[in-house]
């Protein structure tokens, strides 16, 4: 899967993905303007895997719980960047 930068909402990144595990405020979250861009680009990636241009997702459940992976997959991506622009740092501040 091809991985789109999205920015992180204002609220606090472990707020957001607690927000995923629940039914209700999934829907909610899917209609934030973040999770549609990443549902346009999934359903992209589906019309060039499959070649048709009406790919249904299913339930809005079903969707969540893969967009839960793709989104996990993304923060894994995104702390590891972080975690490693850290370790760039203090090694840098280390030899001087």
């Amino acid at each position: 899967m091809e991985l789109i930068h999205l920015p992180m909402p204002e609220e606090k990144e472990g707020e957001w993905f607690r927000k995923l595990k629940t039914k209700k405020k999934c829907r909610l979250l899917l209609k934030s303007q973040i999770l549609q861009q990443l549902r346009s680009s999934m359903q992209e990636e589906d019309t060039k895997k499959f070649g048709s241009k009406k790919v249904c997702l299913g339930s809005y459940f079903d969707e969540h719980n893969r967009m839960k992976r793709n989104l996990y997959h993304f923060k894994c991506l995104f702390l590891s960047k972080r975690r490693n622009e850290k370790n760039r740092n203090i090694t840098t501040q280390r030899r001087m």
